[in-house]
C-alpha cells in the first residue's frame, strides 16, 4: 500500500513538472523573472521552438518593443524582458559556463535587421543566429505590416569577467539615420 501511494506521489511530481514546461513562461517587463523552471534543451530547433511559445510584452506603438533575455544554465532558465529605448544599457548577469539568448523583435516586412556592432572579447561568444515568426494576436492578424518575427542571438559565456556587446538595428541595404542601438552589460560570474 505505501509503494502505491509513493508511486502516485512520484507520478503527481512528474506531471506537474510536465506542465509547468509546457505552459508558457509568464514574463516581466524590465528585470525580475516571475518563475523559472527546469528544462533540458540544448538544440536551437528545439530552443527556437519554446522561445514561439512565450508571451512577449508586444504594445500598439510601434515604437514599444521589448528585448527579451533568456538565460539557462544545467537545466534550469528563466526570461527577463527589457523595454527598447535607443541608446539604452542592460545589465545581464550570467553563470559562467552558462548559456543565454538575447531575443529581439525585428519586422519581418521591413529591410531592417539586428546586428552585432562591436568587437568582442572572450568573455562571451556568439554561437547562432535564427529568427522565429511568433504567432499574432487576433487583433493583428491580417493587419499590413504587423509581424511579430524575433531574432534569436544564441551566447555563452567563455570565462569570468565583464563585456560590453553592441547590438544596432539598422537598415540591411542602405546607411540611414533612423537606427536603433542597445547596448547588453554582460557580467560573467
Amino acid at each position: 500500500m505505501e509503494a502505491k501511494k509513493i508511486i502516485l506521489l512520484i507520478i503527481s511530481v512528474i506531471l506537474i513538472i510536465i506542465a509547468i514546461f509546457m505552459n508558457v513562461m509568464p514574463l516581466h517587463q524590465d528585470s525580475k523573472p516571475e518563475s523559472s523552471f527546469e528544462i533540458t534543451k540544448e538544440d536551437y530547433e528545439e530552443w527556437d521552438t519554446i522561445l514561439l511559445k512565450q508571451k512577449y510584452n508586444n504594445s500598439a506603438q510601434a515604437e514599444e518593443r521589448y528585448a527579451a533575455v533568456f538565460v539557462y544554465s544545467g537545466n534550469m532558465g528563466e526570461m527577463k524582458q527589457y523595454l527598447i529605448e535607443d541608446k539604452r544599457n542592460i545589465d545581464i548577469t550570467v553563470p559562467a559556463d552558462s548559456n543565454y539568448i538575447i531575443s529581439l523583435p525585428a519586422n519581418s516586412t521591413v529591410a531592417y535587421s539586428w546586428n552585432i556592432r562591436n568587437e568582442r572579447k572572450r568573455i562571451i561568444s556568439f554561437d547562432q543566429l535564427t529568427q522565429t515568426e511568433n504567432p499574432m494576436t487576433k487583433n493583428d492578424q491580417g493587419k499590413v505590416g504587423v509581424s511579430y518575427a524575433r531574432q534569436n542571438f544564441y551566447f555563452h559565456g567563455e570565462e569570468t569577467g565583464r563585456e560590453k556587446l553592441v547590438m544596432r538595428y539598422e537598415h540591411l541595404t542602405e546607411q540611414r539615420e533612423d537606427t536603433i542601438e542597445l547596448t547588453f552589460r554582460i557580467k560573467v560570474e
